[in-house]
């Protein structure tokens, strides 16, 4: 009996010291404090829907090698929807930027819908470890909560990683969307606020 107990233990210590480490990863931004007074968008703003690629509706982290595989490792997952962790990210970054608290990052509740709302299709996001990632957006400001199309715009963004590490690479798609978040803030002043 104790050696069976020894054996089964011995076991679960090997299984567990065996088990590589899953790391998680999400999107956020640091944002500096701007100059400038606040925005008004009267009626709010929404960021959102957005649409991602279709290889990046897994768990994984995606990387794109140059001939049109998809690679992804079990090791290396978001920690939620990287969808959602995306709209949340520049929602918080239209709202610290344009100094204005009535910002959604969609889902928003039907019951308040914002007034104004960028939707968003990002047509491609990602490239090779320790290469250059590309993310390619294009997106529609709209206003009457959706009824009225304001203007349509299409933008690509670059950053190259620091190195061949997972951590790099999220990084990399990080400034990326931060690019993007720019181009949004930019966006959103011409057509919105003049």
């Amino acid at each position: 009996m104790r050696r069976i107990f020894l054996i089964v233990l011995l076991w679960q210590l090997f299984a567990c010291s065996s088990t590589p480490e899953i790391n998680r990863y999400t999107f956020a931004r640091d944002i500096p404090p701007t100059a400038g007074g606040a925005a008004e968008l009267s009626g709010g703003l929404g960021v959102g829907p957005i649409e991602l690629p279709e290889y990046w509706r897994q768990k994984e982290i995606v990387v794109l090698s140059g001939d049109n595989r998809i690679i992804s490792n079990p090791n290396h997952i978001w920690a939620g929807d990287p969808k959602l962790a995306i709209s949340r990210t520049i929602a918080t970054s239209l709202s610290q930027q344009l100094q204005f608290n009535d910002i959604w990052a969609h889902p928003w509740d039907s019951r308040s819908k914002p007034q104004k709302q960028i939707l968003l299709i990002i047509e491609s996001m990602g490239g090779p470890l320790g290469g250059p990632v590309e993310l390619v957006a294009k997106w529609r400001l709209t206003d009457d909560f959706g009824m009225k199309v304001i203007a349509t715009e299409r933008q690509s963004f670059q950053v190259t990683t620091a190195n061949k590490s997972y951590p790099a690479y999220v990084e990399a798609l990080n400034q990326a969307v931060g690019q993007l978040a720019d181009a949004l803030e930019s966006s959103v002043r011409r057509h919105f606020l003049n």
